[in-house]
């Protein structure tokens, strides 16, 4: 029998190389610090960073349709110049978007994230079986590890999947460009944070951290060493001149978010003629500090008093008649309607 062939590209990024591109000098190196191996690389070719063998799988369906979005959204944002960046159509920002939350799923990080949750839901379901059949409910045979491999057989795929089929979710986000003097950029370099949610009164001490269609939301993303994008909910929020796309970045900004690029990386990316080793140091700082509090493992980020100065939060609402078992969603969404507080379905209620 012959053996199928395998797919063309195999070498395949989790973090493109048009976005790598620019954090370099040349288009064909960067610097890279590996923060496990505390590893300094002063000259790393780009064309094997963030990436690994078949990582969508073989079959090059994928890879392709993320090639072509790729190519759709270095054309959109152009060179990043403020004549490119305001003369930008709406389908120019839907693809700004669709890029930038395909992104945010794409990477390792995000896949063990997922697989994370498979695996909660798997030992919940081995616990049902057990219980059911007088078996040991501790899962000495790793039946939930199963059930998530089950789930996810090749991880990058199934995350591209996953936010191809949610795209929509994020569709009524707003678009700024957030200029700065360094920028890094990290193997999971989209920035998924709330931070109306973690400044609220009330709901920062939910355990709900709320999803894509929750207010508050936010996406920040590097795309170049002088520019990070922001998606973020306009009901809540003001980055910058509203008349403008354009927003600036405070020194503080720009150690903060590199300090959260830091957070879950596992290499930091960053062009030497303009980041310091006093810029790697501080972000690594940032680092250990959440780290000493949070400790090790998967975080979903809730940084303590992240004060960026192009970002308002302008709904100061306290929502004191709030009942339902979820965080507020933005308006305009649609979410099934969930328990009431107060209801029987809700724990500890009835």
């Amino acid at each position: 029998m012959a053996m199928a062939k395998k797919g063309k590209v195999k070498n395949q990024h989790f973090v493109p190389r048009c976005l790598l591109r620019r954090f370099s000098q040349n288009d064909k190196t960067t610097s890279v610090f590996v923060v496990g191996t505390t590893t300094f690389v002063p000259t790393a070719g780009i064309k094997t960073q963030c990436a690994a063998d078949y990582y969508y799988g073989q079959d090059q369906a994928i890879e392709t349709e993320l090639g072509r979005l790729e190519s759709a959204f270095s054309r959109a944002i152009g060179d990043l110049s403020d004549d490119a960046i305001e003369g930008m159509t709406e389908a120019d920002l839907s693809i700004v978007r669709a890029f930038v939350h395909v992104q945010a799923e794409r990477t390792p990080h995000a896949a063990a994230l997922h697989r994370m949750t498979y695996v909660e839901m798997g030992r919940q379901l081995w616990t049902a079986v057990a219980k059911a059949n007088g078996l040991d409910s501790s899962d000495p045979g790793g039946e939930a590890e199963r059930f998530a491999d089950s789930q996810m057989p090749i991880p990058g795929a199934h995350t591209v999947e996953l936010a191809t089929k949610y795209q929509g979710s994020i569709s009524d986000l707003q678009v700024k460009f957030v200029f700065g003097d360094g920028f890094m950029i990290s193997d999971h370099p989209t920035l998924t944070l709330n931070l109306w949610r973690d400044a609220h009164p009330r709901f920062s001490r939910w355990p709900h951290l709320g999803g894509l269609l929750t207010k508050g939301f936010i996406y920040i993303m590097p795309v170049a060493t002088k520019c990070a994008i922001v998606l973020y909910d306009r009901g809540t929020y003001r980055v910058g001149d509203d008349e403008s796309r354009i927003a600036h970045a405070s020194s503080f900004d720009q150690f903060a978010l590199n300090g959260l690029q830091a957070v879950n990386a596992s290499r930091l990316l960053f062009d030497t003629k303009v980041l310091m080793p006093v810029d790697l140091l501080g972000a690594l700082d940032f680092r250990n500090t959440v780290r000493a509090a949070e400790g090790p493992g998967l975080l979903p980020l809730r940084p303590p008093d992240l004060d960026l100065s192009f970002l308002t939060i302008t709904d100061r609402d306290s929502y004191d008649d709030w009942d339902l078992l979820m965080l507020p969603s933005r308006p305009g969404t649609t979410l099934p309607t969930p328990p009431r507080l107060d209801s029987p379905t809700a724990p500890g209620g009835g």
